[in-house]
């Protein structure tokens, strides 16, 4: 028989956000005097903004150049012909640009505005691309503050037919992700023929790391016997694939596309080193729920043995230890 100890008692525990940083850069790039710095400057997938939620905080970090006699630098699209909304810059021939004498911080909100502009084709000459361009400075660090869950979508989503669009999200939730992190649907089945399929490429395409049972064309699709949860998981090859336009026809998107359910929820949850994963256990207000055990990284386990567990029933959670 296992012998349980209890190692520690918490209160009910609701979801908490947890602050993150996700790089857009791995190492610094100078914007120097001449065209490297103004063109093609530091360019960043736009999908990692127009995957983002409203509010979301773009940070570079950056350093003087002391050698450039100008140190100046705009954030913009187009090939460098459009600014993005509300960047500060009022500098230079086309007031794009921002002019700084010592080493900072600047801070970009991501707007609906911003959002827009970047999915307009037509409003940026089809440039995928969004750029720090300047002159005279160095950007040491680039990368967007979130959260440690994030909603990919306004739910509850009808998916009764909707083999074409599905719903859609950027495909740089996934290019600027790290592998492991997870993608999770949950999901009401309404129909004895219910069945889904992660693509890309107009919905032709798997995803590296979607699994179906189903061949329909290019692509497998996973029947649904009843309501439940799909976690997909972000591999490396498909970090590595979705950028080429020759895997993913110049598609932008991720689809999840279907028949026979309803999306009640879909968000992207970020691995956080060092986490107890204990603030990932939702407490149920139902005292007399069935007890449920977690690792200390929130995966749910049927069976534990030796080692810490996270015990929840109802809205009791407590810490256990099995021997």
């Amino acid at each position: 028989m296992k012998k349980i100890l209890l190692v520690a008692v918490s209160a009910t525990m609701a979801l908490s956000a947890i602050a993150l940083e996700q790089p857009l850069i791995d190492s610094p790039v100078s914007l120097d005097n001449g065209e490297t710095g103004w063109y093609p400057g530091l360019c960043l997938d736009k999908t990692a903004f127009t995957s983002a939620q409203p509010g979301t905080v773009f940070t570079f970090e950056y350093t003087i150049n002391e050698a450039s006699e100008g140190h100046s630098f705009t954030l913009c699209t187009n090939y460098s012909n459009t600014k993005l909304p509300d960047f500060d810059g009022t500098a230079g021939e086309k007031e794009m640009n921002l002019d700084v004498n010592e080493d900072g911080v600047y801070n970009y909100t991501i707007t609906s505005e911003t959002i827009s502009l970047l999915n307009d084709n037509g409003a940026i000459n089809y440039d995928n691309s969004v750029r720090i361009c300047g002159e005279g400075v160095t950007i040491t660090r680039a990368y967007l503050s979130v959260s440690d869950e994030e909603s990919l979508a306004e739910c509850p989503i009808d998916m009764t037919n909707n083999w074409w669009p599905g719903t859609e999200f950027g495909r740089g939730v996934i290019t600027s992700a790290e592998a492991g992190w997870r993608i999770v649907m949950d999901y009401e089945v309404n129909s004895d023929e219910a069945a889904f399929s992660m693509t890309t490429n107009y919905g032709k395409t798997n995803i590296p790391g979607f699994i179906g049972s189903v061949e329909d064309g290019t692509r497998t699709n996973m029947p649904l016997s009843e309501s439940g949860s799909y976690t997909y998981t972000i591999t490396q090859e498909a970090i590595d694939k979705l950028p080429s336009s020759d895997f993913n026809g110049w598609d932008g998107s991720i689809r999840i596309i279907g028949q026979g359910f309803n999306i009640t929820k879909l968000v992207l949850v970020r691995s956080v080193s060092g986490s107890s994963g204990i603030t990932d256990v939702v407490a149920d207000d139902n005292n007399n729920a069935p007890v449920e055990y977690y690792n200390l990284q929130g995966v749910k386990v049927i069976n534990p043995s030796n080692g810490i567990y996270i015990r929840r029933q109802g809205s009791k959670v407590i810490k256990v230890m099995f021997k």
